[in-house]
């Protein structure tokens, strides 16, 4: 059985914050959205065994 694990970091300085955001982080799924684009699909979800989030330490 192999598990999918999935860890948010933070943006590191200099890096443009607008180009992709994360929606909502929930326990195995996360949801991404791209303000780029408007059309349909700019949102967009995954699922893994564990979704940890920007303030996870590794």
């Amino acid at each position: 059985s192999i598990r999918v694990y999935c860890r948010v970091r933070p943006f590191l300085p200099g890096q443009q914050s607008g180009l992709c955001t994360v929606d909502y982080i929930g326990d195995g799924n996360i949801t991404i959205s791209n303000p780029m684009k408007q059309e349909k699909g700019s949102r967009r979800s995954f699922n893994f065994n564990k979704v940890f989030g920007p303030s996870a330490s590794q």
